[in-house]
Order: C-alpha cells, then sequence, then structure tokens
C-alpha cells in the first residue's frame, strides 16, 4: 500500500483541477457519428459536419443571441453545458446516427437556432435547396431569382411547424450531402425564411412558453453523403418505425371500416365547378368508383359543397 505526502496529495489534487478547468475552457467539442462527425463551437452554437473528406455548415453561429458558457460537462456519450444569463442549458449526444440536442429554459424566451445561413468556415458546403414539407413538399433554390424576390409576396415566409407542415422537419441540400433537421414535436416550432442577398436560408424558431411548462427542445440532425430530397421523409419514417409508431391503413381500418374505402382510390381535390353534382356524374361515367374528394371553401364562393353533394358522392 502507498502512501502519500501532504505535499504529494497536494500535487496530485491540483493536477487533477486543472485538468478540469483545461475542460471546462474548450471552446469546441467533436463528436464521432457512425459516418460522419460534428464540431460544435460552444461560443456560437455553430455547428460544422465532416463527411467523407468534405466539410458542411450544420447551423451557423449564433453568439449575438447567446453569454458566455458554463459548467462544460461529459457524462457517459452526453456533453452539457449552460448559458447562464440566457438562462438556457444544452446537452448533446450521439443517438444513432443522429447528433440530438435538447435545449431547457428557466424563464419563457424565444430561441432561434439551427440556421442554415452560410458558416463563418470558408470551405464548408454551399447550400443549394431547401426541402419544406409544404402539403406534397417543397423543393427551394436557395439562389433561385423568383424564391428570392417574391417569397415574401407568396406569404411563405412563416411556417408554424404544428399548424402548417405535414411532418416537423426540414432539409438543407449543400453541393455533396443532405443534412436533416427533425424536431421531436412541432409544439412551439416555426420555420422562418430569410434572405441576404443572393440567397434564402431558413431559421428554426422555439417558443419556451409557461403554459407548456417550459417543455424542452429537442431537435435531431444527420447527415447523407449524397443529394436525396426524400432523406428527411426516410429518417422520420425509420424514427417511427423505431417507436412502433408506423400504423398501416389495416391497423387503422380495424378502428374506422370507412377507411377500406380507401385502398386503391385515386385522391383529388374540388374547386370551381369540381363541386358540382354534374361533375360527378362525369367521375362515374368515367368508371372512377373510389376516390378521395378533399376541399376548402368559403361563403364568397359560387360553387359549395353541399349535404346533397356529400350524398351523391357516397351514392357513386
Amino acid at each position: 500500500m502507498k502512501f502519500f505526502s501532504k505535499k504529494s496529495l497536494f500535487f496530485f489534487i491540483c493536477l487533477n483541477i486543472n485538468n478540469i478547468n483545461a475542460f471546462a475552457d474548450t471552446n469546441v467539442v467533436e463528436i464521432q457519428l457512425d459516418n460522419w462527425s460534428a464540431e460544435i463551437n460552444l461560443k456560437s452554437l455553430e455547428v460544422v459536419g465532416k463527411i467523407e473528406q468534405n466539410s458542411l455548415s450544420i447551423a451557423s453561429p449564433i453568439s449575438h443571441l447567446l453569454s458566455d458558457f458554463k459548467n462544460l460537462k461529459k457524462s457517459s456519450n452526453i456533453y452539457s453545458w449552460e448559458y447562464p444569463e440566457k438562462n438556457i442549458s444544452v446537452e448533446v449526444k450521439k443517438e444513432n446516427n443522429f447528433l440530438v440536442f435538447k435545449f431547457t429554459s428557466k424563464i419563457p424566451q424565444i430561441f432561434e437556432w439551427p440556421s442554415t445561413l452560410t458558416s463563418t468556415t470558408s470551405d464548408t458546403n454551399n447550400s443549394e435547396e431547401l426541402v419544406i414539407p409544404d402539403g406534397e413538399g417543397l423543393l427551394i433554390p436557395t439562389q433561385d431569382p423568383f424564391w428570392i424576390a417574391k417569397i415574401d409576396k407568396y406569404d411563405a415566409y412563416e411556417y408554424s411547424m404544428k399548424e402548417q407542415l405535414t411532418l416537423p422537419l426540414f432539409a438543407n441540400i449543400t453541393d455533396y450531402n443532405t443534412v436533416t433537421y427533425i424536431s421531436d414535436s412541432s409544439l412551439n416550432n416555426t420555420l422562418k425564411f430569410n434572405k441576404n442577398s443572393d440567397s434564402i436560408y431558413i431559421q428554426q424558431e422555439h417558443q419556451f412558453r409557461q403554459k407548456d411548462n417550459l417543455s424542452p427542445y429537442v431537435i435531431k440532425i444527420t447527415v447523407d453523403p449524397k443529394q436525396d430530397f426524400l432523406a428527411p421523409g426516410k429518417h422520420f419514417r425509420n424514427l417511427l418505425s423505431q417507436k412502433n409508431e408506423l400504423i398501416t391503413l389495416k391497423q387503422k381500418a380495424s378502428h374506422n371500416k370507412e377507411i377500406t374505402k380507401l385502398y386503391g382510390a385515386f385522391h383529388a381535390y374540388l374547386w370551381g365547378t369540381g363541386r358540382t353534382e354534374e361533375s360527378l356524374k362525369l367521375l362515374k361515367d368515367l368508371g372512377i368508383h373510389s376516390l378521395w374528394l378533399g376541399y376548402d371553401q368559403n361563403n364568397h364562393e359560387k360553387y359549395k359543397v353541399t349535404k346533397k353533394f356529400i350524398q351523391s358522392a357516397k351514392n357513386y
């Protein structure tokens, strides 16, 4: 058994304290995932990904929105730290091939992160297209003159993730890769379009609200080594499958027999004269007997879906 003198014990304690402080002074954390790695700047929350010798911007820096970070810790595969002046705590971990960020706040506030604006690192991939799950989906070229000039006029510059998006996600397609951002919940999340002189980019915003018990903001990020606008949908489906939340039409039909009518059915949306019984008869005469019809309408429209129209559609 070895005994330490008071002097050597003091030296041992100081050495370990210095190691902790050295770790706490680190400004960059690197996390290795399955086929890519991420460098997180703790001062600015900038994230740069590296995959197959390429660097790409995953989240642009927001140091102007933050304060000095403190209490950097690592336990198991989780890094955590705090921005005390902003009352925000951060946890980051690897989950399969996703980089998972969890933000918590002690006070009600709005937190803007991440953004697809170009990174401060000059050798990163350029953003080429944005994938937005608006309806059947939008693929928006970031440097397209039409979108840059008209996006404000088309009232598409802000999306409530809960009310206006089909899925709680978006993606950024760069020169060589696809970056997918999936939120654990659509609650209190908003996607905002911004633009600079030559391109448009996305800024996601989360609102910490007292009436929702300041629920955490969790976002999962992964990178694919190719340009693939279907990648975010595939990842979301896989996540649902892992949580046993993929429900088939057959399973739904066990609760609602009407769903069996959707098997093999066309889907169509009605506008104008499509809301008349003459149109229904035309569809029947064309041999179409399984059809899902969707519509929206207001009191000012000339042609309206009536109870008689609905009954005729059911009869056909």
